[in-house]
């Protein structure tokens, strides 16, 4: 096990300094004919100080094209930000912030989330329990203060080795698919998250999409047996009971019922669909008690399905 004095974990976590609402950039870029628009967007975000979630894979490269303009006709309102940097072996994890601090014209990494493209997180685990090379990299990043924090990506599939490195102290942190329609952890590593308060960060505030009836009425013309639908269905009865005046605003509300959740991250390409999603976190209210039972139960249950 890591000795606790030298662990990631033990370093000061921005936790206070995060926006309750972070600004998901993965679809800025992905039309060159929005280009403009896409900047136009960028800079009301930074307008209004939210944090921002990126990656240099987001619309082919074309997030960090949008963002390096966005940043250099705005220089004093550039946002702290949470970047994906992938962790496959030390020479690609320096390699990734390196690359995003100058394509980005950034200072710092806020919160590098590190995440390997086949969802296996043994390596990682493995290697910062053994004070490995990219444990070696990291402290070494932080020392420079070109990265603030590493969190930890999680996905259901390796949640034994996230149990590994929450038992052990590895990450001040962990971030993962988490909102009414989905969890993104097996129903022990989430109980393990929520018993010792960690600190969590959910990604997929709108689950992709499918929190939105015009989106899953086109899902039951295309693929009507896709389970998206059984999913919107089983919680639309709760999404009634709520009280919420939208499906965006039922989302913030059930991540809001979690005191150990830091920040929920939506992405949108409208700077009209940003300003919806803004102001439903900022109306959003912890969930009745009865009903976040109600939608962990449905987790646990789709959990077994996969």
């Amino acid at each position: 096990m890591i000795n606790a004095g030298t662990s990631l974990s033990q370093k000061p976590f921005p936790g206070s300094a995060l926006t309750s609402f972070t600004f998901g950039c993965m679809s800025l870029g992905n039309d060159p004919g929005e280009m403009r628009n896409h900047i136009r967007l960028a800079r009301t975000a930074m307008e209004t100080g939210v944090w921002f979630h990126a990656s240099q894979e987001y619309a082919g490269g074309g997030a960090f094209m949008i963002l390096h303009h966005a940043y250099c006709e705005a220089r004093k309102q550039i946002p702290r930000m949470i970047l994906k940097i992938r962790c496959d072996n030390a020479e690609v994890l320096k390699f990734d912030v390196e690359d995003a601090l100058r394509r980005l014209t950034i200072d710092q990494v806020s919160i590098a989330q590190l995440c390997r493209a086949k969802h296996d997180r043994r390596p990682v685990v493995d290697d910062f329990l053994d004070h490995g090379e990219m444990w070696q990299v990291c402290q070494d990043m932080q020392k420079q203060g070109k990265v603030g924090q590493f969190v930890m990506e999680i996905f259901a599939s390796f949640s034994p080795d996230a149990i590994r490195a929450v038992q052990s102290n590895l990450f001040p942190g962990y971030i993962f698919y988490f909102s009414p329609g989905e969890r993104q952890t097996n129903t022990e590593l989430f109980e393990l998250l929520e018993s010792r308060n960690e600190n969590i960060l959910s990604l997929r505030t709108m689950c992709g999409g499918i929190l939105d009836p015009a989106r899953i009425q086109t899902i039951r013309e295309k693929k009507p047996e896709d389970r998206a639908i059984l999913k919107f269905e089983a919680l639309q009865p709760l999404f009634e009971q709520s009280g919420c005046a939208s499906w965006a605003e039922f989302s913030f509300s059930f991540l809001k019922s979690f005191p150990n959740l830091l920040t929920s991250i939506a992405g949108t390409s409208k700077e009209v669909h940003f300003r919806e999603l803004l102001a439903c976190d900022q109306k959003a209210k912890p969930m009745a008690p009865a009903l976040v039972k109600q939608i962990n139960a449905l987790h646990r249950e789709w959990s077994l399905l996969t």
